[in-house]
């Protein structure tokens, strides 16, 4: 029976969702959605590597009626064998100035969470309060069959977002994470997981095409120019390090033994079309050249 709590509780959010959105109008491909509308988006995505071939849908929806919004995007994908999950539904509501939320939200996780279609979040319940120029976040996220749990403490004050995992299980661990978000991208640490960093930067290739046009060049030659500005490139880059050389005295072999190393370089164009490498050389050495086409 506890080992079905985290169903109970989806159930009840879908439950949720009925009852917040029975007077909400639908519409399909928004954003932020507006008062009393819900918004449904679906993505499709192919991904060709190493002779294989992998392939998934996500289902994305947002709902909002008076001081109570809701979210969730489910996935089903085949990479090497049949999976889905339920990557984050969650039903939040706002009291004066703060911000509670319960169900399953990304954003204390990191690449290890990380799915063909997304990120996987966490259970939880999770709350904010914004006090002046600072944003102070709490959140208790329990383990599964609620056998201990652990309480997020932090802020995010401009782009610094810094606190501690207290982890309850046979004793009291505290594990810090301090990160940078910013518009191109995030640099975190997180004692256990060690560090990652992901970034995205526009590529104005038309531009650099545009320099290069003949005095004679048409219309097609602009349909280039616009077609490349809507590139971009990608990094992602998770390192582990294993510290007890340090303490030890001994000297390290290649970047300090990793527990994970994990280095990987995306080229896009129009979110439609992605293509990268992915090289892992710790704790196996493996590397993966793919294609992926995307489509909403």
């Amino acid at each position: 029976m506890v080992g079905h709590m985290r169903w109970i509780v989806a159930l009840g959010l879908m439950l949720g969702a009925l009852a917040v959105a029975q007077d909400l109008s639908p519409r399909r491909g928004c954003g932020l959605p507006a008062e009393g509308e819900v918004c449904l988006s679906a993505l499709g995505l192919l991904r060709l590597e190493g002779g294989g071939l992998a392939a998934g849908g996500l289902l994305e929806g947002r709902g909002r009626a008076e001081e109570a919004e809701l979210r969730f995007s489910l996935g089903l994908w085949y990479q090497g064998a049949w999976q889905w999950g339920l990557l984050e539904a969650y039903l939040e509501g706002r009291l004066a100035d703060l911000t509670l939320s319960l169900g399953k939200r990304v954003g204390l996780g990191g690449p290890w969470l990380d799915t063909l279609m997304g990120q996987d979040g966490r259970w939880g319940v999770f709350a904010s309060y914004p006090a002046e120029a600072v944003v102070l976040e709490l959140a208790y996220l329990p383990h599964p069959r609620l056998a201990g749990g652990q309480g997020y403490l932090g802020f995010v004050w401009a782009g610094l977002r810094a606190g501690g995992l207290v982890e309850v299980e046979a004793g009291v661990r505290f594990i810090p994470r301090i990160g940078l978000l910013g518009p191109l991208g995030e640099l975190f640490w997180q004692e256990d997981r060690g560090f990652w960093a992901r970034g995205s930067v526009p590529l104005p290739l038309g531009q650099a095409l545009a320099q290069l046009a003949p005095a004679e060049a048409g219309s097609e030659w602009a349909a280039w120019v616009e077609a490349l500005d809507k590139s971009g490139l990608e990094g992602v880059l998770w390192w582990n390090p294993e510290w007890d050389y340090l303490r030890q005295g001994s000297l390290p072999s290649f970047w300090l033994s990793p527990r994970k190393l994990l280095l990987g370089l995306a080229y896009t164009w129009d979110k439609q079309v992605r293509g990268g490498l992915e090289v892992s050389l710790a704790p196996v050495e493996a590397l993966r050249v793919y294609l992926e086409l995307q489509g909403r």
